[in-house]
């Protein structure tokens, strides 16, 4: 029992050692050698902090214990107003002249300079930083990479950071200059494919909005995806070889306008989003709430930091990083209530699944500027191996979780685009045979109005003709008057029936005095052959039907009224057109004995019906049961029928 207390107060104490001397401990040499490639510096580097400006004279004056090592946050120090000098004490011990590249990673910086110092001789750079043109860094990057010249020996490498305009968040870097180059190689071209990929899937995307003119969340995903890529241009320091290598010092106001943006296209994109849950009340405020601030910062950013050049104020940027972490709490419980709700789980799963890398990269962004979580920092044993080393400023869960997240979009809309084809396809293949069905029908339409006209023909005009035939054959060369009367009536007969046929095929009336006076002649002629059944006729149109779209109508009505007289076994028919602002309506009804609508098939005449209404853009509606009549309707849009 003695010796595990013992041992549980050595271990408190040496951790209560660590934690009240891991400031003020000596740091160790960096030793270099003739294998010395690269070396990611971290417990070799002290800092001087310094509220003030402090030159590099004056700084050599302060006592070394003033120089602690870096806190457990590595190059982590957050929002800083102060003066920072940073100090390397490195061993040459290679045999072979070596160029060396000090390598600081971040884009915000706005002054830096080198200084290294052996015996009594003192070598330093020039300044560098966002104020001052980038064509003058000795190698064009989007990091600051610094030649310095370390002889052979001992010597002593200061740098000086002075007053950051942002969370001083960096990695640091010791190159042998030809290494440095090489990697630079493998590290454009990653780039390069790393946007060309964004670009890509983005460009993609958008062509697939195009062909499917689906929801409206999809274009405000695509302006934030832009804008997103746009803060990662800034982030990394790209952005400095848009601007032709002038001065920018207002890179921050800048970032800040593209993340109210980003901001603001994102929370409308949720809001159209979670179409359910801008039923919950909170939900819906919040979304409004931050797309309205978002355009207002974005304005105000403009307007204040871009344009009258005020001093960007490191509260604002707090409360701005702060606003973005209860954003992405906000999104992250809408998404997991409708998960559990089981509201369209597909889609809310992709949306957990592929922002969780990127949301948890803007976190830890968001953590390190307030000090919270310490920089991280690649395995210094590993980080050579892999094809280039990453020596970005912006977070690997940023850049790694977006690219992931435009992935799973763009799989997401490639299979939509898929389904959508294949249903065009479908769509397209019914309505193939559907015109294939309704050809077949016209053509069986027309061989049996063909049968029936010769069979009209035969029984009707070929019998009275074969009846003059045979009295006129008679070997009689004087006629009787009652003979020649007989031969005249059926003279008359046979000019009659040549006058019903050619009505049907085509009503003059129809031609010559419109579509209500050839249905009026047509229902009269119904009335005289069938007395037994009563018909009532409703027009409230006076328009000036196209002759196709007249002539389809009185087919289709001269079509039922047939239907009618030989199946129905109705007495009473009820016609109306009726006329809409924007449609004509047509009814037939009667009080037939109908039929089954699921166990009769189409009939060619109602095959013919449906044909003739879909040649003038209309819909069919059919309505029967057994024993009590049948209505049927089509309604024409009068673009389509009216001259």
């Amino acid at each position: 029992m003695c010796i595990a207390l013992k041992c549980i107060y050595h271990i408190a104490l040496t951790i209560l050692l660590v934690i009240l001397f891991s400031e003020h401990s000596f740091s160790k040499a960096l030793t270099i050698t003739d294998s010395f490639k690269a070396v990611i510096l971290e417990n070799e580097v002290t800092y001087l902090r310094y509220n003030g400006n402090l030159s590099f004279k004056e700084m050599l004056k302060q006592p070394a214990e003033d120089f602690k090592t870096l806190p457990k946050s590595n190059f982590n120090f957050g929002f800083v107003k102060d003066d920072l000098w940073f100090k390397i004490s490195v061993n040459n011990e290679a045999q072979t002249d070596k160029e060396f590249i000090l390598e600081i990673v971040n884009s915000y910086l706005q002054h830096i300079q080198v200084f290294v110092i052996q015996g009594d001789s003192v070598y330093a750079t020039e300044v560098y930083g966002n104020q001052y043109p980038t064509h003058k860094k000795p190698i064009s990057h989007f990091n600051y990479l610094l030649n310095i010249n370390l002889p052979k020996g001992s010597s002593t490498i200061y740098f000086h950071i002075r007053n950051p305009n942002a969370a001083l968040i960096f990695s640091l870097f010791l190159w042998e200059k030809s290494t440095r180059i090489f990697y630079m190689e493998r590290e454009k071209y990653s780039l390069f494919y790393y946007f060309f990929f964004l670009f890509f899937l983005i460009g993609i995307i958008i062509s697939s909005q195009i062909l499917l003119k689906s929801f409206t969340y999809h274009w405000f995903y695509i302006i934030s995806s832009f804008l997103f890529v746009f803060y990662i241009f800034i982030d990394t320091g790209l952005f400095s070889f848009l601007i032709l290598g002038h001065p920018y010092k207002k890179i921050v106001p800048l970032l800040f306008l593209v993340i109210s943006l980003y901001l603001s296209f994102s929370s409308l994109m949720l809001h159209f989003f979670f179409k359910e849950g801008r039923t919950f009340l909170f939900f819906r405020i919040f979304y409004n709430v931050v797309y309205i601030c978002g355009f207002v910062f974005a304005i105000l950013d403009v307007f204040l930091f871009l344009i009258l050049n005020v001093k960007y104020p490191i509260w604002l940027i707090k409360l701005s990083l702060s606003f973005y972490v209860v954003f992405i709490i906000v999104i992250a419980f809408n998404t997991i209530i409708h998960l559990i709700k089981k509201i369209r789980p597909f889609e809310n799963f992709a949306v957990l699944f592929g922002c969780i890398m990127h949301f948890i990269g803007i976190l830890f962004i968001i953590f390190q500027s307030f000090g919270v979580i310490p920089k991280w920092v690649i395995n210094k044993e590993d980080f050579l191996q892999v094809p280039f080393p990453y020596t970005l400023s912006t977070n690997t869960f940023i850049t790694l979780g977006f690219s992931i997240e435009i992935t799973i979009v763009f799989m997401i809309v490639m299979f939509r685009l898929i389904k959508s084809w294949e249903n065009n396809l479908q769509i397209t293949k019914e309505l193939a045979q559907e015109k294939v069905k309704n050809y077949s029908s016209l053509v069986t339409g027309i061989e049996q109005e063909r049968e029936r006209i010769a069979q009209d023909l035969h029984d009707g005009l070929g019998v009275i003709l074969s009846s003059i035939k045979m009295k006129l054959s008679n070997d009689s060369n004087t006629f009787h008057p009652e003979k020649l009367n007989s031969i005249i009536k059926d003279i008359d007969a046979a000019h009659e029936d040549v006058r019903t046929i050619s009505r049907n095929l085509m009503s003059k009336t129809l031609t010559k005095l419109g579509l209500q006076s050839a249905l009026e002649e047509m229902l009269n002629k119904v009335k005289e052959n069938h007395p037994e059944i009563e018909i009532t006729f409703f027009n409230n149109s006076n328009l000036k039907f196209k002759e196709t779209a007249a002539l389809n109508i009185y087919r289709i009505l001269q079509e039922l009224l047939n239907n009618i007289i030989k199946h129905a076994i109705a007495d009473e028919i009820t016609i109306q057109l009726i006329q809409h602002k924007e449609s004509l309506l047509v009814m037939v009804e009667d009080n037939g004995i109908g039929f089954n609508l699921s166990e009769r098939p189409n009939g060619i005449g109602l095959e013919n019906v449906k044909y003739r209404v879909q040649s003038m853009d209309g819909t069919l509606h059919v309505d029967s049961s057994l024993g009590r009549g049948t209505s049927i309707s089509f309604e024409l849009p009068l673009t389509n029928i009216v001259q």
